[in-house]
This record gives C-alpha cells, structure tokens and sequence, in this order.
C-alpha cells in the first residue's frame, strides 16, 4: 500500500461520498493481532497518538471491536469479526480486521517525529574491544603477621 498525504488530500471525487479504505484481514488471527497490525502501519507512517473507543461496528465481535482514533479523529474500525458472520460464510477460525480511512488519515494534521539522538563517540569496534573479569582485590594480611612480629 502507498500513500500520498499529498495526493489523497487534492484528489477530485467524482461521486458524492466516495472515500478511500485500506484493509486487513488475519485468517486465525484475533483482534489482539489486529491491533498489533494497527500500531505497525501507525507507527510506518509516523501517525498518531493511537486510542481505541470500544464501540460495536456492524459485522463485528461486539466485545472484541473498537473504533480507531488517531489524534482525536476517528479513522476506522479494529477487531474480530463476529462467529455467526463467519460461519455464514463457511468460516470456522476466528478472524482479525482491521479497516483504515485514508481520507481521514489525510486530514491528520503533520506530527513531528521524535528521534533519539545519536552519540558523538564511535562505537567500540575490532580488537580494541576487551572484556575483563572482575577480580577481587587482594586483602593484605593484618599487621601483626608482616614482619613476623608476634601479637
């Protein structure tokens, strides 16, 4: 999937009410699986901050769905889709979804992206790395013993 910010913003729509959806379906998978998918794709796009609003979508588990709501838009629907809906399909494992509107993802407005900063040393590398055990320090023997003076 690409996706132009850009472009998907300056698109002409020809019918009323068109809009642009991406989608995933995990054959197996659960919602948990859905929302870990979620936060990969989010997290590739540098979108966010991610919350989940638990709400029932049609078609889905009603306990195992939830409304996806990036920087207070809403922007899809996550979760599993409901047993009854797969079996009437001949389904029989369970099914993650996940579905995206990428004209509401358009609208999101520029995030900035943190960075860790990088260190002014090199990295040791090569022979000059050395790894040394921690030998305990050698006690001295008490006074009384070094000359062999007697206590």
């Amino acid at each position: 999937m690409v996706f132009d910010r850009d472009r998907s913003v300056e698109l002409d729509r020809v019918l009323t009410g068109e809009a642009e959806f991406a989608a995933a379906v995990m054959a197996g998978g659960d919602s948990t699986e859905a929302v870990e998918v979620l936060e990969v794709v989010l997290a590739a796009a540098a979108l966010g901050p991610l919350a989940l609003r638990s709400e029932g979508d049609p078609g889905l588990h009603p306990g195992r769905a939830a409304v996806v709501e990036i920087a207070g838009l809403s922007a899809g629907a996550v979760g599993e889709i409901h047993p009854e809906v797969a079996a009437d399909h001949g389904i029989t494992e369970r099914v993650g979804w996940l579905e995206l509107d990428l004209d509401a993802l358009a609208r999101l407005p520029e995030t900035v992206v943190r960075v860790e900063p990088v260190s002014r040393f090199r990295p040791p590398t090569g022979p000059c790395v050395r790894v040394r055990r921690r030998v305990p320090p050698r006690r001295r023997p008490p006074r009384s013993t070094r000359r062999g003076r007697a206590l």
